[in-house]
């Protein structure tokens, strides 16, 4: 059902051609960070991901797999594709060495896992059109994994309902987000983030949804959105939370005088997917009879850092 456009039109590119260039754009202009990309599974009977570029592919590695990407029909088995995303590549004790191993012509493999530090963060972002389709294939510590709120939602094959046979993606993403995927020091989770393609309002997609984010007490972002450019922008969303709080700094430089020292930095918030630029300057002691001679003079107001 990605042969059709995003948002319900008969005309139009389609929801596939959309996701791909929303996920080119990501992975060509935003290199703060590395990306990987699988599929749903091929056919209904399959509990797999399908491999398209592995963690730690450059951008035209990834432009060039997702090329030969075409649809196939109806099956969502994002719990399935999540949870063997978990058990058969997060938690290889290989580790991704930049090297291209198997030699397919992509610098990342997938029988190396990208987490090779103990500061790793993993974060999977799932862009689907609706509610799972084909995903009973769950095994039982990911199936029985348990919400962190009141709103469970439990579904078949035709609708809500109990026992839950179609509606195991909110607990997968509880048991990714509360496991530790890793040997390495501290805890190394999952963090899985929803991008709906025109989800309906109030539909089990959507409750199910909502409800995998409430499972990772918020950190995992729930998105709905129409069209190819709102597919760009809710990606964009996520990666600004992910990198909110980080920066980089330039080397502190002196003025041709010598009297005032200049830096600038560039800094993450959450609020803005671009970085915003700040320039500090701050005034030096340059008389030699002075007893702070070649100090620095926190003049400035201390939000700025006394610049």
């Amino acid at each position: 059902d990605m042969d059709t456009p995003c948002d319900g039109s008969t005309s139009g590119d389609s929801c596939l051609s959309d996701v791909k260039q929303a996920i080119q754009s990501v992975t060509r202009h935003f290199d703060n960070a590395q990306y990987g990309v699988v599929g749903t599974a091929s056919s209904a009977g399959s509990d797999a991901y399908y491999p398209i570029a592995p963690v730690g592919s450059s951008y035209p590695e990834i432009a060039a797999a997702l090329t030969g990407v075409t649809s196939h029909g109806t099956t969502r088995n994002l719990a399935e594709v999540l949870e063997d995303l978990g058990e058969s590549y997060l938690k290889q004790t290989s580790t991704a060495d930049e090297v291209d191993n198997d030699g397919d012509g992509m610098t990342g493999d997938w029988a190396e896992s990208p987490i090779g530090y103990s500061c790793t963060e993993v974060h999977l972002v799932v862009l689907t059109k609706d509610r799972p389709t084909d995903d009973d294939q769950v095994s039982f510590s990911y199936a029985m994994a348990s919400s962190a709120s009141s709103a469970e939602v439990a579904c078949t094959a035709g609708g809500l309902g109990s026992p839950d046979a179609q509606c195991f993606y909110d607990n997968v993403v509880a048991h990714l987000y509360n496991s530790d995927l890793s040997s390495l020091s501290g805890t190394q989770r999952a963090i899985v983030h929803t991008v709906g393609l025109n989800v309906g309002a109030g539909s089990i997609g959507e409750n199910l949804f909502l409800n995998a984010s409430s499972n990772t007490t918020g950190d995992g972002i729930y998105d709905n959105v129409d069209t190819g450019d709102e597919i760009l922008g809710s990606i964009l969303n996520v990666v600004a939370e992910i990198s909110a709080g980080t920066y980089t700094r330039s080397s502190p430089v002196l003025s041709a005088d010598g009297s005032h020292l200049i830096y600038t930095f560039f800094e993450l918030t959450g609020i803005n997917p671009l970085a915003q630029g700040h320039v500090r300057d701050y005034r030096l002691d340059i008389d030699p009879a002075s007893p702070t001679y070649g100090e620095v003079l926190y003049e400035g107001p201390s939000a700025y850092g006394g610049a």
